[in-house]
Parts: structure tokens; sequence; C-alpha cells
């Protein structure tokens, strides 16, 4: 059983959402950066990307996570964010250095 969730929904207000959630660590990214590259040819402009419900994250999703953000600036895919974490969770978000995409 997979514990993590990568999902594209489209919408009827044209635009999609890329939901992520769940065990963002080392021990998923393989399999979480592979569902990233099958969805990419799923993803329309804009594009809301949904950070919830996160029981961990560690460094490995941060870069790719910030290697996800080129990749759309790259294709000139126009995306917001959403982040649904714990206080806790934003505050090692912000330490990190990746509150430029708060």
């Amino acid at each position: 059983m997979e514990d993590y969730l990568v999902d594209i929904k489209k919408t009827e207000k044209e635009r999609d959402l890329l939901i992520l959630s769940g065990q963002l660590t080392i021990e998923n990214m393989d399999e979480i950066k592979l569902k990233l590259m099958q969805l990419v040819s799923a993803f329309s402009s804009p594009l809301t990307i949904i950070v919830e419900e996160v029981t961990d994250f560690d460094l490995s999703f941060l870069q790719l996570f910030e290697s996800f953000m080129n990749f759309l600036k790259i294709q000139k895919v126009n995306f917001t964010f959403v982040w649904r974490m714990d206080e806790d969770q934003m505050k090692l978000l912000c330490g990190s250095g990746f509150s430029k995409y708060l």
C-alpha cells in the first residue's frame, strides 16, 4: 500500500489540481518522481498545486519540488500553491528556504 498520493484532478473552472499528500520522503521519491513524470502530459495551465495531509517530508521532497517548479516555469505553466500543512511543518518549510512558494 502506498503511503503517499500524487494525483491530478480536472476541474470545471479550467484549472487543474495537482495533489501531493502523505509521506513525502526519500523512501517514496523515486515513485513520486515517476508519477509526476507520467502526469506531466495531463497538466494544463493554470495549475494549482495542493500539498495537504502530509505525514512527513524531508530534503528529498524539497529538492524534487524545486526541480519540478523549475520545469513548470520552463514549460510556461502558470501555477499557484495551496499549503495545508500543520504549523510545525510550515516552520520547517520556511526555515529550509522554501518560503518563496508560500
